[in-house]
């Protein structure tokens, strides 16, 4: 008010100056911008502009008169309301600047484009009244609202063209609210693949005015199958709307790329173990679960917890010798509850089988044998050596070759022995081990079972595989037949002798005897005389 107080002598001077006079200087002065205002309509822009005198003048006193705003075709447009301050400058000078204060109101049926405002001014130059004239751009907006671009970003990596699975993937973007009230903005966001969305989420959020951020974090799942996916973001209110697209690439990272044994073959107890390799492109948390099936049946089971970086890996496992027979390994790799990869590979665990059990019956004059025999492989093929006696003599002695199958089993023999305290021993030879039982039974009538004694391992488990198998030994005792077939060998031997005497006889050609050309000739013989003592008796 001081100010206006000042200057308002001087300005009403010029006022009534101006009035007297018959006609103004037609030399017109010009104001410049390089700003541009920008309004919302039904709303109000306030703020400060930069006006510069391009004219060779200066003034020694400008004053403000009045505004008109016109659109791009020059039409005068109504609808707004401005207010400048200050209103009179005093010397101002060519070339210099001065900062001006407005307030400008647009209605809200003004449309929403682009305009001019113009100000007009009188200014006083050496004893001239001239007129001022500042064009400023004007850009009228139908929202208050001004989307900024969207970025992404994963945190931990940054700008990213692929995403691993279990990572979050971050969208954001300002949003300008140059209004003077606060709006209600619709946010949304979804992930689809192939025509299937997997996320999607929707908010509505109140921005004030002024810079607000929007911001969501979109999970990528575990269980998301790799391939290519897009990303889309969008935001709504206030008469205006954004989108945002991105399209990358999903992918797991993580590989099981092989496996392989320690050893392929071993026996019971003996350590083994199990090599994996993985190939990682990340860091992650997985779990390496191996399972050791005998056919169907799981003999052991473990797992363990690794942290893995990018490279190459290899782990080992311990695998279960404890159980005999061919078994196999699965292999599986788990990102949390999906599984990235697995495979399996065969070993064998070399477990012979043992006679577990032995029961003896007698009846009738037949003495049998049950035995009870346990092989924890697969089946094998087997021999078994036996043993009868009786008072110290041999009554059988035999080795048969037998099958057997997986599991419990049984063998049964029968044997023709007179009563009497029977001994015997059995021997079940394979795979280079040798399981052996022996004992005694009273042989009488009727026969008691016998109790045993046994050099076999503890009972085995259950099986419900089950096969038997019976010898009968009939007639006479083991020597009867050794003697019978040491005859039919010494039987068969002579004959031979005969057939390649004879043979050689009838193919030979007979060698010439060799005589004397002279025929047969006797040496003959030298005369012995003899010498008497005395004269003959007569």
């Amino acid at each position: 008010m001081k100010n206006m107080r000042r200057y308002l002598p001087p300005l009403i001077a010029l006022m009534l100056f101006v009035s007297f006079l018959p006609n103004v200087s037609a030399q017109f002065g010009r104001l410049t911008t390089g700003a541009t205002i920008t309004v919302v309509k039904g709303d109000y822009a306030q703020g400060e502009i930069t006006l510069k005198n391009e004219a060779p003048l200066a003034y020694s006193l400008i004053s403000y008169q009045r505004f008109w705003v016109e659109d791009e075709s020059g039409r005068e447009v109504g609808g707004f309301n401005l207010t400048i301050s200050p209103r009179v400058f005093s010397s101002w000078k060519s070339g210099e600047e001065k900062r001006v204060a407005y307030r400008l109101t647009c209605s809200g049926n003004v449309t929403p484009g682009n305009y001019t405002l113009h100000l007009r001014f009188l200014g006083k130059s050496g004893g001239q009244v001239v007129i001022v004239r500042a064009d400023v751009p004007l850009m009228v907006l139908a929202s208050p609202l001004i989307f900024k671009g969207a970025e992404t970003y994963i945190p931990g990596r940054g700008q990213f063209s692929y995403a691993f699975v279990g990572e979050n993937v971050v969208v954001y973007s300002h949003v300008l609210n140059i209004g003077h009230k606060n709006v209600t903005v619709t946010a949304s966001v979804s992930l689809e693949r192939g025509g299937k969305r997997y996320y999607s989420k929707t908010e509505r959020i109140r921005v004030s005015p002024g810079d607000s951020l929007i911001k969501f974090t979109v999970p990528i799942g575990l269980h998301y199958p790799e391939g290519r996916y897009t990303l889309k973001y969008s935001l709504s209110g206030g008469g205006g709307s954004y989108t945002f697209t991105k399209n990358f690439t999903v992918l797991v990272g993580i590989k099981l790329a092989g496996i392989s044994l320690q050893r392929d073959r071993v026996k019971p107890n003996e350590k083994n173990g199990l090599y994996v390799t993985i190939l990682s492109e990340r860091k992650a948390k997985v779990r390496l679960e191996v399972e050791v099936f005998r056919g169907n049946e799981s003999v052991g089971k473990s797992s363990k917890e690794l942290n893995l970086s990018p490279g190459t890996g290899v782990f080992e496992l311990p695998l279960p010798t404890n159980v005999g027979g061919n078994l196999t390994a699965h292999v599986r790799l788990f990102l949390g509850d999906r599984l990235v990869g697995s495979s399996e590979v065969k070993y064998q665990v070399i477990a012979p089988p043992k006679i577990v059990n032995l029961k003896a019956d007698y009846s009738n004059g037949r003495l049998s044998f049950v035995l009870s025999i346990f092989n924890p492989g697969d089946t094998v093929e087997a021999m078994l050596s036996y043993r009868i006696s009786e008072g110290g003599k041999t009554l059988y002695k035999d080795s048969i070759v037998h099958k057997i199958p997986p599991g419990n089993s049984t063998l049964k023999m029968v044997f023709q022995i007179p009563p009497g305290n029977v001994s015997y021993s059995f021997a079940l030879k394979a795979n280079g081990h040798v399981s052996t039982i022996n004992g005694s039974v009273r042989a009488t009538t009727p026969a008691p079972t016998s109790s045993t004694t046994s050099t076999a391992s503890p009972r085995p488990p259950r099986t419900s595989t089950t096969s038997s198998t019976e010898k009968r030994a009939e007639g006479g005792k083991s020597s009867t037949w050794i003697a019978l077939i040491l005859l039919l060998l010494v039987v068969a031997f002579l004959a031979g002798v005969w057939y390649y005497r004879r043979r050689g006889e009838k193919y030979k050609r007979p060698r010439p005897k060799r005589r004397s050309p002279l025929g047969r000739f006797r040496k003959p013989r030298i005369p012995k005389f003899r010498e008497r003592d005395s004269l003959p008796k007569k």
